[in-house]
């Protein structure tokens, strides 16, 4: 860079400082996320787009209300039943957010979020005791959409597109504990089984995931035999007697 170029962009970034310099504050960062948003740039306050917007965000909430958790192991049903009733009471405690109920609906949140996050269960594995960590049965994905759409939904209406510092503190908090869980639950992930469709990318699937550290057994299409998820071949003639010619195998 010329002297005259390094000139100029010390002076551009003086001028970048200087309302810091003058003491105005700069808005919180998450109250900067927010209404960067493409999805918020294109919907104005009264606007039908925001209209629509708040509807699908309901919408969020209204089938968390109704959801149903499938059991499973009893390990994850246990861990699955207790974030599903906290949704649930979250939900009916908090229908809609504003600046009265923001930092206690934040605290609850965060509260919950946080004891997962270091929470264990006990589970026994060969007749040993092993405390395994709560995100390893799973990283919460329903009530991170409906946290973050109670968020985007209160932003929008009862705080008036703006967080006041406090506030924006406790949502990056929040935001930074949901995104901690679902990392810890992805990295937890001891096995990953997929079913592989012959050329539909699992060739590439398995490069990938070579690639970021995956053990893999060396079997054709790296498929792990005591899973018996080996490869199948369709039997041409089965096919045929029970497609009848129309390729629909129900």
């Amino acid at each position: 860079m010329s002297a005259g170029g390094s000139r100029h962009s010390i002076a551009r970034l003086l001028l970048l400082l200087l309302p810091c310099c003058r003491g105005a504050p700069a808005p919180p960062l998450m109250d900067t996320l927010l209404a960067s948003s493409r999805l918020v740039d294109s919907a104005p306050p009264g606007s039908p787009a925001e209209a629509a917007l708040l509807s699908h965000l309901a919408d969020i909430a209204r089938i968390a209300a109704a959801h149903q958790p499938i059991l499973q192991h009893p390990y994850f049903s246990a861990v699955h039943l207790r974030a599903a009733r906290f949704t649930s009471d979250l939900l009916r405690a908090y229908p809609a957010l504003d600046e009265h109920n923001f930092d206690s609906w934040a605290q609850r949140a965060t509260g919950f979020l946080a004891a997962y996050a270091r929470g264990t269960r006990p589970v026994l594995q060969g007749g040993v005791r092993v405390e395994v960590p709560l995100p390893a049965f799973g990283g919460l994905p329903l009530l991170r959409r409906v946290l973050m759409a109670q968020l985007a939904a209160g932003w929008l209406v009862g705080l008036g597109r703006r967080l006041s510092e406090r506030a924006a503190e406790a949502a990056e908090g929040l935001v930074r504990l949901l995104y901690d869980i679902h990392r810890e639950s992805v990295v937890q992930r001891g096995v990953l089984e997929y079913l592989h469709i012959s050329k539909s990318g699992g060739t590439s699937w398995h490069e990938a995931a070579g690639r970021n550290g995956c053990v893999h057994p060396d079997t054709l299409g790296k498929h792990v035999r005591g899973f018996g998820d080996e490869v199948r071949w369709v039997d041409q003639q089965v096919y045929r007697n029970l497609s009848r010619g129309s390729h629909s195998i129900l």
